[in-house]
């Protein structure tokens, strides 16, 4: 594995070393990044306005001083390797950081613009509205796209600035943030278990209504899919919107995996059997020309610091937190956070 490496912001050459890490190069750390992207030495040397020896000599300086290959042939051009994977991430993070600390020194009324965002039908409906009004006090001049999709998995950027997905991008031009993880448990509402009961196991789901989601008609669905259990209840209802699915629950329709902060929707959903639970991450990726605009750094920020704050909220954090009455404090009180949020 590569050596831990400090990078450098633009303006400073080369510093000394911290204690177990590597000192280097500012330009090497750049020339490699556009080779990563373009996938070759000459395109890289154009790009940079410099000769294409110069690009070989500096990613040959900066494979040494890390310890590791970074690139390898391949059949289109210069390939990663999976240090050299490693080393862009960490690149593309530092970068993006960068970035954002040159923004902050600007007040929020001066940034302007738009930001096109991509997410799941759920979030959408339930868990994004809820923080708009305070990222428009914040952000007056700034306007937030928000388009909904049932499958948050393909890429579709562009036209999308920002895309929350429930993986990491891997292309090599893509950043990913991870933002949290999203837990998903069983929930009823009251109506429903009033006429049909409470399950006390998971085997007692034989005996209930069942809802799913399916993204494809020739999908088994999600909770099958997730389901540890020898033989899979049967499901009743099946469809591709989390958000018809969630409202379903909320009918009496029967029982479904939703998120677990569904019980801060409504009270009306109630939560089941919190030993059987499930977890994806939560990511936002784009691409990195795109972070560069004011507009979407902003944006970013929101999300990593107010719409998805683990700290201050346990059911997007990475360990499983079953629902609990304190959970309705503490979303006021970030919500609070978020209209009087001071940048």
């Amino acid at each position: 594995m590569p050596a831990k490496v400090a990078i450098l912001a633009p303006a400073v050459a080369e510093i000394e070393p911290l204690d177990g890490q590597v000192a280097i190069d500012w330009d090497d750390f750049r020339v490699f990044l556009t080779v990563a992207e373009s996938g070759s030495h000459g395109k890289a040397a154009k790009a940079l306005a410099i000769s294409k020896s110069t690009v070989t000599r500096r990613i040959a300086k900066l494979e040494a001083t890390i310890g590791a290959r970074l690139f390898v042939p391949g059949r289109r051009g210069y390939e990663l390797t999976f240090e050299g994977r490693d080393v862009l991430n960490d690149a593309k993070a530092a970068e993006l950081s960068l970035t954002r600390a040159a923004a902050r020194r600007a007040g929020p009324r001066s940034v302007a613009g738009d930001c096109k965002l991509l997410v799941s039908d759920g979030l959408a409906s339930y868990w994004f509205p809820r923080f708009l009004p305070g990222f428009q006090s914040a952000y007056p001049n700034v306007d937030f796209r928000l388009f909904t999709t049932p499958d948050p998995g393909p890429t579709q950027r562009p036209p999308y600035d920002l895309q929350i997905q429930f993986s990491a991008a891997e292309e090599p031009d893509s950043i990913p943030v991870r933002l949290g993880t999203l837990h998903f448990m069983l929930f009823a509402s009251p109506d429903y278990l009033t006429a049909y009961g409470r399950p006390e196991k998971i085997e007692d789901l034989s005996n209930h209504r069942m809802l799913d989601l399916t993204l494809q008609l020739t999908s088994k669905g999600r909770f099958s899919s997730f389901s540890t259990t020898d033989r899979a209840p049967a499901t009743h209802f099946f469809s591709n919107s989390s958000a018809v699915l969630a409202e379903a629950v909320r009918s009496g329709a029967g029982i479904a995996m939703l998120p677990t902060y569904a019980v801060l929707v409504d009270p009306r959903f109630v939560p089941l059997l919190p030993a059987h639970h499930w977890g994806t991450g939560i990511f936002v990726n784009f691409d990195r020309e795109v972070a560069q605009q004011p507009a979407v750094r902003v944006v970013l920020d929101y999300l990593k610091e107010t719409i998805f704050d683990r700290k201050n909220m346990p059911w997007f954090r990475d360990d499983f937190v079953a629902p609990d009455p304190s959970w309705n404090e503490l979303f006021s009180m970030q919500l609070g956070r978020s209209r009087l949020r001071q940048v």
